[in-house]
C-alpha cells in the first residue's frame, strides 16, 4: 500500500512494514514509492502479509465492533444504555446502536457540510419566530414520557441559543405577528408546559443567569395544592411498584415485565399514551385500576413537590418570566363536553390572574396535536379575552400564522442530547429542520 500522511491512513498504514507514506501533494514521492515496490516482488509480499496481519489484529469486523461497543459505553448516559442494550441477555442492540450512530452522523454531515443552512436560506423565511417547548428540567433518569432535560443540557442549549439566536418573550413575538412587524432573524422563543417545579429550581436560574425571557404555562388545577398531573401519578406507580410483571391487558393493554427500570419505564408509556384520550372520569377509573394492580397506595405514591407553588411564582416578578394558561388539569379539551372545556379555559386564567395580579392573555392546548383543538374551543378561547395559544407542531411561525395555532417545537431529549450526554447542537438544528421540511411538506 502506499498512501499519503493524512486521518485514517496513518494508522492503518505502517510506513515500511506494511506499506509507505509519503508526504501529502508530493507527487514526485508518491511515484518513487510505487516504482519501489514494482521493482521489489518479495517487499511486496512481505509487506502486504504484515498488512493481512496488522488488519486481522486491528480492523477485522469483530475488533472494531468491540471497540466501538466499548466507546458507545464509555459515552453513554444509564439512559441511553437501558434503551440501546438488552437488559436480558446484556449484549448489544444493534439495531439501536446503528439508529443512533446514523441519526448523529446524518446530523454531523448536514450541519458541518453547510447544506443544512443553504436549503434553509433557499427555501424557509428566515425572519420567522422559532417556539420552543420545554417541560421539566432534571436529571432524573426515570423519563418514560421523554419529557426530562438534563440540567447541564439545558444550560449548554441557553448559552448555544443566546449566541446563534436572537431570543426574545413570547409577549414581543405575538406583538410582532399580530402587527404583521419586521421580525428579526434567527428569532426564537422559550416556553415550558405544565408548570413543574424544577423550572423554578433548575432553568430559573440559568434563564436569568443568561437574561433570557421565557414564559411558563401553568396547569392552574395542580398548583401549590400537593397534586401531581394524572400521568406523572402514573409513571411514579410503576416507578414505585415491586411486582415482577403488570397484567393490563383488562384495560385493553397487554401483561408488562417489570423487574428492571427500562421495563417499567416501556410500560408507563404505553399506559399513558392509552389513558390521555380518556374523559375526565374515564381517566380516574383508569388510574385507580393501574394503581391497584401495580399495589401501589396513592398516599405513598404522591409528591407534593413535583409543581411550583405560588411563592415561587411571585418569586420570578420581574425577571422576565411571564405565566399564563395550560387549563386547569391537563386534560385535552376535545376530549371534554364544551361546557367543561370552557371552565378549563375560564377558571385557569382566573385562578392565575387572581393569584398573580397580571392578566393572562395566552393559552398553551394540552398534548398540543392538532386534534387536541378546534374552532369551537379557539371561540371559547377568544370569548374569553386570550389573544394567542400555542400547540404542538412543530415548525416557524410567521406573518400569516393565525395567533391562536401557533407553531412550537417539543424540546426532548432526543432532539438535543447528543450521545455523550452533552447537548448537541448538529442534533438540535436537524430536527428543527426536518419539522421545518414536515410542514412545508403539507
Amino acid at each position: 500500500v502506499v498512501g499519503t500522511e493524512v486521518g485514517g491512513t496513518k494508522e492503518a498504514v505502517l510506513h515500511q512494514e506494511t506499506g509507505f507514506l509519503v508526504t501529502p501533494c508530493n507527487a514526485e514521492a508518491l511515484a518513487s514509492a510505487i516504482e519501489l515496490l514494482l521493482q521489489d516482488a518479495d517487499l511486496r509480499t512481505k509487506m502486504g502479509k504484515q498488512g493481512r496481519e496488522r488488519v486481522e489484529a486491528y480492523f477485522s469486523t469483530t475488533k472494531m465492533m468491540q471497540r466501538i461497543e466499548g466507546l458507545y459505553d464509555d459515552l453513554l448516559s444509564e439512559k441511553e444504555k437501558s434503551r440501546l442494550y438488552s437488559k436480558s441477555r446484556g449484549s448489544v442492540n444493534p439495531l439501536g446502536i446503528f439508529f443512533s450512530a446514523e441519526k448523529v452522523m446524518m446530523s454531523g454531515a448536514l450541519y458541518y457540510s453547510g447544506v443544512l443552512f443553504l436549503i434553509r436560506r433557499m427555501f424557509f423565511k428566515p425572519a420567522s419566530v422559532k417556539i420552543l417547548c420545554y417541560h421539566r428540567i432534571n436529571d432524573d433518569h426515570f423519563d418514560p414520557l421523554c419529557m426530562n432535560i438534563k440540567v447541564r443540557v439545558f444550560e449548554e442549549m441557553v448559552r448555544y441559543l443566546k449566541k446563534k439566536y436572537n431570543i426574545i418573550s413570547l409577549e414581543k413575538a405575538v406583538d410582532l405577528l399580530k402587527n404583521k412587524g419586521d421580525m428579526p432573524e434567527n428569532t426564537v422563543v422559550i416556553t415550558f408546559d405544565d408548570g413543574y417545579r424544577d423550572n423554578y429550581i433548575n432553568a430559573f436560574p440559568i434563564l436569568k443567569k443568561y437574561g433570557v425571557p421565557a414564559t411558563i404555562f401553568l396547569t392552574a388545577g395542580v398548583i401549590d395544592n400537593g397534586g401531581m398531573l394524572w400521568y406523572d401519578v402514573i409513571v411514579a406507580a410503576f416507578k414505585k411498584t415491586s411486582k415482577t410483571y403488570v397484567d393490563l391487558r383488562h384495560l385493553n393493554l397487554r401483561v408488562y415485565p417489570s423487574t428492571s427500570l427500562s421495563d417499567k419505564s416501556r410500560a408507563a408509556k404505553e399506559a399513558t399514551m392509552s389513558g390521555k384520550h380518556l374523559k375526565t372520569n374515564e381517566k380516574e377509573a383508569f388510574m385507580k385500576i393501574i394503581l391497584k394492580e401495580l399495589e401501589v397506595h396513592p398516599e405513598t405514591n404522591s409528591n407534593s413537590q413535583a409543581m411550583l407553588t405560588w411563592d415561587d411564582i411571585k418569586s420570578t416578578r420581574n425577571s422576565g418570566i411571564s405565566f399564563a394558561s395550560h387549563g386547569m388539569s391537563h386534560a385535552i379539551l376535545t376530549t371534554l363536553s364544551p361546557e367543561e372545556a370552557e371552565f378549563e379555559i375560564t377558571e385557569s386564567k382566573k385562578i392565575i390572574e387572581e393569584k398573580t395580579g397580571i392578566a393572562v392573555h395566552f393559552f398553551s392546548y394540552p398534548n398540543g396535536g392538532k386534534k387536541d383543538f378546534n374552532e369551537v374551543i379557539i371561540q371559547a378561547l377568544k370569548r374569553n379575552n386570550y389573544t394567542a395559544a400555542c400547540g404542538l407542531i412543530g415548525g416557524g411561525n410567521e406573518q400569516n400564522t393565525s395567533l391562536m395555532e401557533l407553531h412550537r417545537y417539543c424540546v426532548t431529549p432526543g432532539m438535543a442530547t447528543g450521545l455523550s450526554g452533552r447537548f448537541s447542537k448538529k442534533l438540535f438544528e436537524v430536527n428543527i429542520f426536518l419539522s421545518e421540511i414536515k410542514k412545508y411538506l403539507k
